[in-house]
């Protein structure tokens, strides 16, 4: 949906990717974690989806299970979109399917650890 006055909902000019409502990352500058300069400082990994069903209703449970045990903070993104890695309507929303590669962010004091086992994770098919 097409927003004329997208400088209200704090996307000036449509510049940044777009999300989805109420799953994303919290919004640039409203705690340090969304500026580019921060961005540039979180471990982030790509993989691939390598599951025949993608990332189904199972899969996304588990992987928000694991991302839950860390401290961090954790987003997924595909195709531009970035979602809250610990939101299981987020993940959902992505709609991975197989061969589609997202990127795993984290930013906490643990956040080594939960990329490195959520990227685990996807590249093992969830252990299914």
């Amino acid at each position: 949906m097409l927003c004329l006055h997208s400088g209200l909902h704090g996307n000036p000019g449509g510049t940044e990717p777009p999300r989805a409502p109420g799953l994303g990352r919290p919004e640039p500058g409203s705690d340090g974690i969304g500026t580019r300069a921060n961005q540039e400082k979180m471990v982030q990994r790509v993989v691939k989806v390598v599951n025949d069903p993608g990332i189904h209703l199972r899969s996304a449970s588990t992987f928000v299970k694991t991302a839950g045990r860390f401290k961090s903070d954790v987003w997924v993104m595909k195709d531009g979109i970035e979602v809250n890695g610990k939101s299981i309507l987020g993940v959902i929303s992505l709609v991975a399917e197989y061969g589609s590669s997202i990127t795993i962010r984290a930013k906490g004091s643990d956040e080594a650890e939960a990329v490195a086992a959520l990227a685990d994770l996807v590249e093992n098919r969830f252990y299914e």
